[in-house]
């Protein structure tokens, strides 16, 4: 959502370039678990210690060590669920220091200000943990940097009588209606994916073909990442929009919540990311998931002093939603009616819990 506003296409999704970047600031992620998701870029691990070897520096917040943090670098403690309140004071140091360089088609700037003025570097910290003089310096560090194709086809067939994906998404579309005179929303309507995957391939500036990457198992390497602003913008006059209206009234909206201190007894809580779940997709590979058990709580030692546990013991978490043992999903006490109220997505890090010895 947040692309289409400031883009004007919800695809046109920034992708960091790690091969030449001199300054990699990484928020609650784990590439070198993930590969990077929306960055696609195999071999995080080997890039990052490329990033490292030719004098750059990757800054890491997270609540936890991860393996991306041993890779080296800098890494930060973070509360569970505070990563936008963060970034937030750190944007508000680069603007408030006038070391913002933004290119000649951004605009709204002098607005985002405004909107940013509660989340000063001090009330960052009562809410994240962050200490002021590290926002300062990391917003400063950041802003001085120099440099701050593969089709893969199902892999499970369909159980008879249902429908794909896809399939559900075009039946929807059509039952809400397509607007008067979008005719090529209307085509597009009668394409399968694969038709649609192959047309914006052959349209694309490589001018691929779904039948030649099929022949590519192997993939394609299309060489080095290629700055595609401001031609690919889709907004009037190519124009990058940073303060659109729905956006910039929440994060005001949002402000009291962002930044109020933890409450004494409550934790947050957050999920990770393991190497052979793949974000659950791989749940059902038995090959996969054997052996021990991987679903613990991870704690703070801090914490679990202040609760009287000890490694191993059995814990009860309890949210709003419900409750459960350690051995359980954390996914089964996240609230359902704990929302982004701008796009209504489930929020599922950050959920307020209490843990205890379980009786």
């Amino acid at each position: 959502m947040v692309a289409r506003l400031l883009y004007g296409n919800q695809w046109l999704v920034p992708v960091p370039d790690i091969d030449r970047t001199a300054y990699f600031l990484v928020f609650g992620a784990n590439p070198a678990v993930s590969n990077g998701s929306l960055m696609t870029a195999p071999g995080l691990p080997r890039r990052i210690k490329a990033l490292l070897a030719r004098g750059g520096k990757m800054v890491l917040f997270d609540p936890r060590r991860t393996e991306i943090a041993r890779l080296g670098g800098e890494h930060h403690y973070i509360r569970p669920g505070t990563d936008a309140a963060l970034i937030l004071g750190l944007v508000r140091v680069i603007l408030d220091e006038g070391l913002a360089s933004p290119a000649a088609y951004v605009d709204g700037l002098g607005e985002v200000r405004r909107a940013l003025e509660p989340f000063t570097p001090e009330r960052v910290e009562a809410a994240t943990g962050v200490v002021p003089d590290t926002v300062r310096r990391v917003a400063r560090e950041f802003a001085a940097a120099p440099a701050a194709a593969r089709y893969v086809p199902g892999v499970l067939p369909k159980p008879p009588g249902t429908r794909h994906n896809w399939e559900i998404f075009r039946e929807l579309a059509r039952r809400y209606g397509v607007r008067r005179g979008a005719l090529r929303a209307a085509l597009m309507l009668r394409l399968r994916p694969d038709r649609i995957v192959d047309l914006g391939l052959r349209t694309g500036p490589y001018r691929l073909t779904l039948d030649r990457l099929r022949r590519l198992p192997q993939g394609a390497d299309l060489g080095e990442l290629r700055p595609g602003l401001p031609r690919r913008l889709q907004t009037p006059r190519r124009r990058v929009r940073t303060a659109p209206p729905v956006p910039l009234a929440a994060a005001a909206d949002a402000a009291t919540e962002l930044l109020r201190p933890p409450d004494p007894g409550t934790l947050l809580l957050s999920g990770r990311r393991h190497l052979r779940a793949n974000n659950s997709w791989m749940h059902n590979s038995r090959r996969l998931v054997k052996g021990r058990p991987r679903h613990h709580l991870l704690m703070y030692p801090g914490d679990m002093a202040a609760r009287d546990l000890g490694d191993g013991d059995l814990v009860t978490v309890r949210s709003a939603a419900g409750e459960l043992t350690v051995e359980a999903s954390a996914n089964a006490v996240t609230d359902p009616a704990h929302l982004d109220q701008i796009s209504g997505t489930a929020v599922l890090n950050g959920v307020p819990v209490t843990v205890e010895r379980h009786r």
